[in-house]
């Protein structure tokens, strides 16, 4: 009868096991499919956002060049390119610190597969399991 009984618990411990490690399974196949379409939407916005950058760039050096030359009609041609350059750094300081506020605030990566983890630990460390 003992035999029978510690045949049973082995077999529950292998099936315990075997659930255990489909379950991680599952999770690191969470993990992946979720890396995967983030490192896609994130490529698509990289590829955008450089192309939008490049074209934006060459727009504002004409414009800054435009105001330099509307500027140079009232005082010299130095302090025109100065007062333009000034302001134009200016500007890029507050981007940058709205950039890195905005930046502060992202979220942590994976949620769902993060949460999902916890649970196991959390279930394999409770005794009664």
């Amino acid at each position: 009868m003992t035999t029978n009984t510690d045949n049973s618990a082995t077999r529950l411990m292998a099936d315990i096991i075997g659930n255990v490690q489909q379950i991680l399974r599952a999770e690191v196949r969470l993990a992946a499919l979720e890396v995967r379409a983030e490192v896609h939407k994130l490529k698509r916005a990289a590829v955008l956002f450089a192309a939008g950058a490049f074209i934006g760039t060459l727009g504002l050096g004409w414009l800054l060049f435009a105001a330099i030359q509307g500027l140079a009609l009232v005082v010299a041609m130095w302090l025109a390119a100065l007062i333009v350059s000034g302001l134009t750094l200016a500007a890029a300081g507050v981007l940058i610190l709205l950039a890195s506020r905005t930046a502060s605030e992202l979220s942590e990566p994976m949620p769902r597969t993060r949460a999902s983890l916890r649970e196991i630990t959390q279930w394999k460390q409770t005794p009664e399991h």
